[in-house]
C-alpha cells in the first residue's frame, strides 16, 4: 500500500516535519507539562526522528528520484549522524537500496533553516553536510518570528552564493528543476 501511495505521488512534493520541540511558552497546543503528557509527546517525536532513517534505509528516496523530500529544522540530528547511519551499508538489504551508500542517499534530501539559523552548531552541521541548493529558506511562524530566521541567516557570515541559493525566493524553481 505505501509503495502504491509512493508511486502515485512520485511527481508531488512531500514535507515531513522534523526535530519539533516541546518548550514550555508557546501554548497549549505545542508544549507539554512534564507531570502528564511529556512521555507521549516525546514519543512522537521519536517516531518524527525516525523517518528519515526509514526513508533512507528502505530505499524510498533511491527509487522515488522525482519525489522532493524536505525535512524541517537543518534535518534535526541527521547531519551529524551521517556517517554512522552510513555503517549500516553492511546490511545487504539496506546496501541494496542504497547503491551509492547512505551519505549520498541523504545527500539528496532537501532540508528547511526554520527556527534554526540562531543555532550556530545545526547550521555548521547542515551547511557542511549539505550542498546549499538543497536548503531551502523555511520559518516556524508565527511560533518564531521570520524576522529572527533572516537575521540567524545574516549572523552565520556564509558567502553570498550559499545566502542566495537559501533565499526564499528561488525555493519553487530550485525545488523543481533538480
Amino acid at each position: 500500500m505505501v509503495d502504491h501511495c509512493l508511486l502515485e505521488t512520485d511527481l508531488h512534493f512531500i514535507l515531513i516535519q522534523f526535530g519539533h520541540n516541546d518548550m514550555p511558552g508557546k501554548g497549549p497546543h505545542r508544549e507539554t507539562d512534564p507531570k502528564t503528557s511529556f512521555r507521549e509527546n516525546l514519543a512522537r517525536f521519536i517516531d518524527e526522528a525516525r523517518a528519515i532513517g526509514s526513508l533512507v534505509f528502505n530505499g524510498v528516496t533511491t527509487k522515488y528520484k522525482n519525489i522532493r523530500f524536505i525535512f524541517t529544522h537543518a534535518g534535526g540530528p541527521m547531519p551529524v549522524m551521517a556517517a554512522r547511519m552510513d555503517q549500516l551499508m553492511r546490511q545487504p538489504r539496506i546496501a541494496a537500496g542504497n547503491p551509492d551508500g547512505i551519505v549520498a542517499s541523504l545527500r539528496t534530501l532537501y532540508f528547511d533553516v526554520a527556527n534554526s539559523t540562531h543555532n550556530a552548531a545545526a547550521m555548521a552541521a547542515l551547511m557542511a553536510f549539505a550542498d546549499p541548493a538543497r536548503i531551502v529558506f523555511g520559518t516556524d511562524y508565527p511560533y518564531v518570528p521570520m524576522t529572527r530566521t533572516v537575521q540567524g541567516l545574516a549572523q552565520r557570515g556564509y558567502a553570498p552564493q550559499a545566502l542566495a541559493s537559501i533565499d526564499r525566493d528561488r525555493k519553487s524553481t530550485r525545488l523543481n528543476s533538480s
